[in-house]
């Protein structure tokens, strides 16, 4: 069994505990780090992080039919290579950034489903929390035809104690529910993007529908 099907195993037996079916959690594999060959060899890889639009093209050369993740904030002048190359942007944090690709997929005829980033610590980049309201309403009078928001992300600060991450987690679920009711119109998914390798059975039984996780790649064998 390899080490991507052991932690979809985890998480299907936390799904069956929180009363979830295994089918509405998606792995996605950080490949940031790591060369194509690594990614070829990986049995079952479906979802794939890269750092750039510009690496996701060229992995997609070689690894054709996968579905291509951006987790990091997506800048508003890159919005138009993301278009043309991501099947999800899971960090918006400004309306600019809205904007521009809507205005990209207009052009193109694309459509492209995008996660609203959610600072959960004071370090990290993204949305506060407190902020989350205003920015719904400004996004909403954008008018986005072409734009989904599938939902809401995070990536947790290293240092949090596992008590601090499960409360964090719990109220990115609490976000999402609120977002919901507020904006029935534009937050039309239920995605949580949260969890990595540390904690994603945490972050599942949390409401997780998407984690992010790198250690799942087999050692390289050494040629003698």
């Amino acid at each position: 069994m390899s080490s991507l099907e052991m932690v979809r195993n985890e998480i299907a037996r936390t799904c069956i505990l929180s009363g979830r079916s295994p089918d509405s959690v998606r792995v996605l594999v950080d490949a940031r780090r790591r060369e194509v060959d690594e990614l070829s060899r990986l049995r079952g890889l479906e979802d794939v992080v890269v750092g750039t639009v510009d690496g996701a093209r060229l992995l997609a050369r070689k690894l054709p039919g996968m579905r291509w993740h951006m987790v990091k904030n997506l800048h508003a002048n890159k919005a138009f290579l993301a278009v043309s190359m991501l099947d999800h942007v899971h960090g918006v944090s400004k309306t600019c950034t809205l904007v521009r690709l809507e205005e990209h997929c207009a052009k193109k005829g694309e459509a492209i489903a995008v996660s609203l980033k959610i600072a959960m610590t004071g370090k990290a980049k993204g949305l506060p929390p407190e902020q989350l309201g205003e920015f719904l309403d400004q996004a909403a009078r954008l008018g986005l035809k072409h734009v989904t928001v599938a939902g809401l992300s995070t990536r947790l600060d290293e240092s949090l104690t596992p008590s601090e991450r499960r409360q964090a987690y719990a109220r990115m679920r609490e976000l999402l529910e609120q977002a919901r009711r507020s904006h029935p119109q534009l937050v039309v998914g239920k995605e949580l993007t949260m969890g990595d390798d540390r904690d994603y059975a945490l972050a599942v039984a949390e409401g997780a529908t998407r984690v992010v996780v790198e250690d799942v790649f087999e050692p390289m064998a050494i040629a003698c």
